[in-house]
């Protein structure tokens, strides 16, 4: 049997005090899971036909790489709002999530730079072709004090980015969607940040992300 984990702190937290919703944890069985997976034809059966081969990759170590993307425009409280995601492809570990009413290059690289003070560099940036992400992104990153790579996806190829574009994924159903149910959940996308880091299990990496990112980041990155 899968026991269900209780819900991130900040949401059982507003369930708790802002809806006075007491929070039950349930339980199912691996083949009521399998089942449901299998009527929808995503259990991950060998025996497909016609199965994709897609070739995997993965950095080396933390800050090797970094996917960064832009999730929107989508709304919240009635607003219209985008999100910067950072991402480390070797953890999952989610380095920045920021909220911006437009975003242009300075706002990137504003945000690049807070990063870095905390992180360190990356050696490379895979980015997409938007036009935050030409010239003067490609400029920014390269200067030497940086020295940071930047590889831009091919177009019509959204695989290359599949890490970043999952994380988009999850901050879109575990994040956006909280704006029907709670007030200003803008105040609490730290709080979303630090669940998905240190707590969120990432399928992915079959591990929660700090524990990748911290297990090399002391003597490997530079």
């Amino acid at each position: 049997m899968i026991a269900l984990r209780s819900p991130p702190p900040y949401i059982l937290y507003l369930l708790e005090t802002s809806m006075g919703i007491q929070w039950n944890s349930i339980t199912v069985s691996r083949q009521s899971i399998n089942n449901v997976l299998k009527k929808h034809n995503m259990n991950g059966s060998p025996y497909r036909k016609n199965r994709k081969a897609w070739k995997y990759f993965r950095a080396k170590r933390p800050n090797d790489m970094w996917q960064i993307d832009i999730k929107g425009p989508f709304r919240i409280n009635g607003e219209k709002m985008n999100a910067l995601l950072i991402l480390d492809d070797y953890s999952r570990f989610l380095v920045s999530v920021r909220l911006f009413k437009s975003i242009k290059t300075d706002d990137i690289t504003q945000v690049l730079d807070q990063c870095i003070s905390t992180y360190k560099n990356p050696r490379k940036i895979l980015a997409d072709n938007g036009p935050q992400f030409r010239d003067t992104f490609d400029k920014w990153c390269s200067r030497s004090k940086r020295g940071i790579e930047v590889v831009h996806a091919p177009p019509f190829y959204p695989q290359c980015k599949g890490k970043i574009e999952r994380c988009i994924r999850n901050f879109n159903e575990e994040y956006i969607r909280l704006d029907s149910v709670f007030e200003d959940i803008p105040s609490f996308v730290g709080d979303y940040q630090e669940w998905y880091n240190f707590e969120r299990y990432n399928a992915g990496v079959h591990d929660i992300p700090v524990n990748l990112y911290l297990s090399k980041h002391v003597t490997d990155v530079t």
